[in-house]
């Protein structure tokens, strides 16, 4: 975020995955540490400030220096970590996407979907490479519509012209599709390194960055795009 923030980076793709990487880093810490309070020892949340049941058993068993149990440790801090829908727990929120639509509770071979990822995340690097070139020649050549001056909408109107507002939606829509995309990059690399070493099982990576349908219905009613990337990851 402090990078982003001081310029030391050009390339339009890693200011949009280290921009909403960070976002969201600070949130889910916020979420598993101050609210939720994951632990170890409980294999699950211990307080009950971020909506969750708190794990009822406790095991306050001492600390061992034993490989297994570092292991184990380490195993653990990577999914909560690494997850915000605990789909394989008691804890899963609810409308959680399958893998397929049409076939509830399919769950792939672990080689095939490190093969599908793999291609997945090697056409979601392609595709912003090439949004990346477009949008860095995009905003060199109409760097004077987004300038201070051009601010004001509604004081100027009349002189608002067909090309200025196309110039407009297209930055935002490019904006944002890369921030999709970025994001999907993101999970997509992150779930195929954690199957790929063990650290995450499948099934635990059904969710994807899809919507789930209730997140849809509460984007509606709330009057939000259906696309907050703020919940995807949810």
């Amino acid at each position: 975020m402090i990078i982003c923030a001081n310029g030391q980076l050009e390339s339009p793709i890693a200011h949009a995955v280290l921009g909403s990487g960070s976002v969201y880093r600070i949130i889910h810490y916020v979420a598993i540490v101050l609210l939720d309070r994951w632990s170890f020892e409980a294999k699950g949340p211990t307080s009950s400030l971020g909506g969750l049941e708190p794990a009822s058993d406790m095991a306050r068993e001492e600390f061992s220096w034993s490989l297994k149990d570092l292991e184990e440790r380490i195993r653990f801090g990577i999914r909560v970590s690494t997850t915000t829908r605990f789909s394989t727990t008691k804890w899963s929120i609810k409308y959680v996407p399958q893998f397929d639509d049409n076939k509830p509770g399919l769950v792939p071979a672990r080689s095939e979907f490190l093969w599908r990822t793999f291609i997945r995340v090697g056409s979601l690097g392609c595709c912003l490479g090439l949004l990346g070139t477009f949008a860095q020649n995009f905003w060199k050549h109409n760097a004077s519509m987004f300038s201070q001056e051009y601010v004001p909408v509604y004081s100027r109107l009349q002189e608002v012209t067909l090309a200025e507002l196309s110039i407009r939606i297209a930055g935002v829509l490019s904006y944002w599709v890369m921030q999709y995309l970025s994001l999907s990059l993101m999970y997509g690399f992150l779930s195929f390194l954690t199957v790929l070493v063990h650290l995450s099982d499948v099934e635990e990576m059904a969710a994807g960055v899809r919507p789930n349908k209730r997140d849809v219905v509460d984007c509606q009613v709330l009057g939000l795009p259906a696309a907050h990337y703020g919940r995807f990851l949810r």
